[in-house]
């Protein structure tokens, strides 16, 4: 006897949107609200579903952009970018200031001292708001004082591995003329002047024996002559081949750590004579070692109160703490203890902070770091995965050549290589994906996110464009294939509801299609407001109205067991801010 199954409807609701889950199951499973594949839209605050901002280009190079930055420089507020293997000043749109040869490769900027400093990976570099950039000479160091004219005396600082400059003090007898310096087979002996007035004196130098010979003998003096020479090259090359850096000291970020040179070191800055920091003195033995030589440094990160170091094969914490020498001096010292032996981050220079958490890239995913316990110590269980709702796409990059950025006012943190752009907004925790961008490095410039490009491009995102220097944005969105919790009935779709946020040329097509029929009529959605900016006449609309819109559609689908919605924009004109989904379909017989 044959069972009648009567004809009624079920009724679906998308009221905040979540994002792309690319699950390695399929897309029956997604919550309402879930895409399985989402382009170019992005997901707001409010978890409304809206077309990502477009792009335009604001400087244009003939090279590379291989970074920017933006800050005060002395006594002024400035904005740079290095293209081209050079140096630019930026001003207005489309202006730029020639500062100087800095050589191809990617750049990291920091601020220091009133100065800027640049690492290439083969320089370092200062500018110090003023003229051209320059390499770095680095400071002289005080290597002894209270020395007699015979030699001897007390040795106070280390040398620079930036150089082999070094200073210093000796104390004159009133008669005598030669003055033995503490090292023989010099380069060069440099001055010799009095440290109270600044005077130069005139003198003769025997290199290879270390002497200086005075014109006339100095008054008698304790710590009043001021020698300065140099002594081979120093170890610059070891320095200049680091392409990353973090500030961090403890208390005060008044150090400088430079790491990336491919080894498992990282050079850190001393205090000068006078007790400043300083970005241009790296004593010999001021370097940190973490772990195997086989795997180099690949991140550093300030968090808390501790310094997180990060290689492919673990991750390392460093804290700071005072020792005490024979002569009652008391100097910092920096303490490692290895945290993870196994998890750390694969792409050199790419651990950002993300909401006070690190986040590093490693085996082929997204890790966040979170403190375990109320005093800031972490374990092995901190190490967290959070991109498995993407690792399809995460699959198409070559995450060892990624780049990723975090926009701290929009709460969005990006990753992107080749052409593809993942999202994560953490103020919601989703995912989104973006394409037809291609950044080669980000940053922010006046509160804007704005990225650099092969091509010597460098674009501003905004939500007041609705193209890519003209080009369209293609926008898709696809829900997962929805059963109505009746995955046993046959459905037919009958209406479709979008509530769009009204604004200037908001429109989108929406249509449907089912796991029997793929090719359905489309519907368009439009909430317009009277505007004229971003025009097309052949949608004018006279409405000033901005209370939300709900437009009805009657995108015919069926039958099928599952359904599924797609909303689309592909438009240089038009955006669309979708607040809500519904719709409703028509129950019908057991599906077979």
């Amino acid at each position: 006897m044959a069972r009648i199954v009567g004809n009624s409807e079920s009724l679906f609701r998308i009221h905040a949107f979540s994002g792309l889950n690319e699950s390695p199951s399929g897309d029956a499973e997604l919550n309402y609200g879930e895409a399985a594949e989402c382009r170019n839209f992005r997901v707001t605050r409010e978890g409304s579903l809206q077309v990502r901002p477009g792009s335009r280009t604001l400087w244009r190079f003939n090279g590379p952009v291989e970074g920017f930055w933006q800050g005060r420089v002395s006594d002024r507020a400035v904005k740079v970018a290095a293209a081209a293997g050079k140096l630019w000043l930026l001003g207005r749109p489309g202006e730029a200031t020639d500062l100087g040869n800095i050589g191809p490769g990617s750049c990291r900027f920091f601020g220091f001292g009133r100065k800027l400093y640049i690492l290439t990976g083969k320089r370092y570099l200062v500018w110090s708001g003023y003229g051209q950039v320059t390499d770095v000479e680095g400071y002289r160091p005080v290597v002894v004082v209270s020395a007699t004219p015979t030699g001897g005396g007390t040795t106070l600082e280390a040398v620079n591995r930036l150089n082999g400059l070094r200073r210093g003090f000796f104390s004159p007898t009133g008669s005598a003329r030669v003055f033995t310096l503490p090292e023989k087979a010099l380069s060069s002996v440099d001055y010799v002047r009095l440290r109270e007035s600044g005077a130069h004196l005139k003198y003769t130098a025997n290199l290879e024996a270390g002497t200086v010979t005075l014109a006339t003998a100095p008054a008698a003096g304790t710590n009043t002559l001021e020698i300065g020479w140099t002594k081979g090259g120093g170890s610059r090359g070891e320095v200049l081949r680091c392409r990353f850096f973090e500030l961090y000291s403890g208390a005060t970020d008044n150090r400088v750590f430079l790491y990336g040179g491919g080894d498992n070191r990282a050079f850190y800055s001393g205090i000068d004579y006078d007790g400043r920091a300083t970005a241009e003195y790296f004593p010999e033995g001021n370097v940190l070692k973490a772990g195997s030589d086989n795997t180099p440094i690949t991140g550093m990160i300030r968090h808390h109160s501790k310094l997180l170091v990060f290689k492919p094969d673990g991750t390392f914490s460093v804290q700071t703490g005072t020792v005490t020498l024979a002569g009652g001096e008391e100097i910092a010292v920096f303490y490692l203890t290895p945290l993870q032996r196994e998890m750390g981050s694969d792409t050199p220079g790419q651990v950002t902070l993300v909401d006070n958490d690190p986040r590093t890239l490693w085996g082929g995913g997204v890790y966040t770091w979170k403190s375990a316990g109320s005093l800031g110590s972490m374990d092995e269980r901190v190490g967290r995965r959070i991109s498995q709702r993407v690792e399809e796409s995460l699959g198409e990059m070559e995450l060892s050549q990624a780049v990723v950025f975090d926009d701290e006012v929009g709460r969005e943190w990006y990753v992107s290589q080749g052409g593809v752009t993942l999202v994560h907004n953490y103020s919601r925790d989703c995912w989104y994906r973006y394409e037809g961008l291609a950044p080669r490095c980000f940053g922010t410039l006046d509160g804007a996110v704005c990225f650099g490009t092969d091509d010597g491009e460098l674009k501003r995102m905004s939500r007041e464009y609705r193209n890519d220097d003209g080009e369209p944005i293609h926008a898709f969105w696809r829900s997962g294939s929805m059963s109505m919790d009746k995955a046993h009935r046959r459905k037919w779709g009958k209406y479709l509801w979008v509530g769009l946020k009204p604004e200037s040329g908001a429109a989108v097509t929406v249509t449907t299609q089912t796991d029997v029929r793929t090719h359905c009529p489309v519907g368009v959605a439009r909430a317009s407001l009277m505007s004229y900016s971003n025009v097309n006449f052949e949608h004018w609309s006279y409405s000033t109205n901005r209370q939300p819109r709900v437009r009805r559609v009657k995108p015919w689908a069926g039958p099928g067991s599952f359904e599924q919605v797609i909303l689309e924009s592909r438009s240089a004109s038009e955006t669309a801010t979708v607040l809500t989904l519904e719709g409703t379909v028509r129950l019908g017989r057991y599906s077979r």
